[in-house]
């Protein structure tokens, strides 16, 4: 039997679901409206793009496993269209970035550049980190990144030799990923659309507030209903 909706579990949906995913979707469009996709080759995830749960607080879980249980139509279809469209677009970043650390022309352009630095920089050596510099630099390319601030420690060896690996940066591969990531935004900006709507149809119907009100301290007020 489906449990009654009160004011408070509304609410709850509302402060601790709706109200976090909303601004996450938010920052998802400005990065997928910009080349820079945030892919990070350690991990094989993006930093910023994340399944829909994951803009939830862990602590809130019990709460956003009530909200999709009473709303199929989130947890089975926006909510699910959206993961599926990110796992295919992680998908399609690995092997893009897979691909970039097989390329023998990959291969030869880091060896040659990395020389080169060397020998130009003997005091900002990366010998030390040469192992790992291949994916540093494929986690660029993935992510169309033309120069990098000071404070990477690879910035002096990337800005000065990006340009080389710009052959790279085409072909079949990549142009999935971009299609991917238009799909991704596209699904992320109804999903935000969807729950924005949502959001005001609850506030209406059980005469809850958008946001929790602001108690005269300072701090947030708890609603009681």
């Amino acid at each position: 039997m489906k449990q009654k909706r009160t004011s408070n579990r509304v609410a709850a949906w509302i402060y601790s679901v709706i109200n976090p995913i909303i601004p996450a979707l938010d920052r998802e469009q400005e990065v997928l409206n910009r080349t820079n996709l945030t892919w990070r080759g350690g991990p094989r995830r993006f930093e910023v793009l994340r399944q829909v749960r994951e803009y939830v607080d862990s602590s809130q879980w019990p709460n956003y496993e009530d909200f999709v249980a009473d709303n199929p139509t989130f947890g089975k279809g926006h909510f699910k269209r959206h993961d599926d469209a990110l796992v295919e677009m992680e998908g399609l970043a690995l092997k893009y970035f897979e691909s970039l650390l097989r390329h023998h022309f990959f291969k030869r352009v880091l060896a040659a550049t990395l020389e080169k630095h060397e020998t130009a920089n003997p005091r900002q050596s990366l010998n030390y980190m040469k192992d790992e510099l291949a994916e540093y630099v494929a986690e660029c390319i993935v992510n169309d990144v033309r120069s990098l601030p000071s404070h990477y420690t690879t910035h002096e060896y990337w800005n000065q030799y990006s340009n080389e690996f710009s052959s790279l940066r085409q072909g079949p591969e990549l142009e999935s990923l971009r299609s991917s990531a238009v799909k991704l935004a596209r699904v992320s900006l109804s999903l935000k659309g969807t729950l924005e709507k949502l959001r005001l149809e609850l506030c209406r119907t059980y005469d809850v507030p958008a946001a929790p009100l602001p108690a005269q301290n300072g701090s947030t007020r708890v609603l009681s209903f």
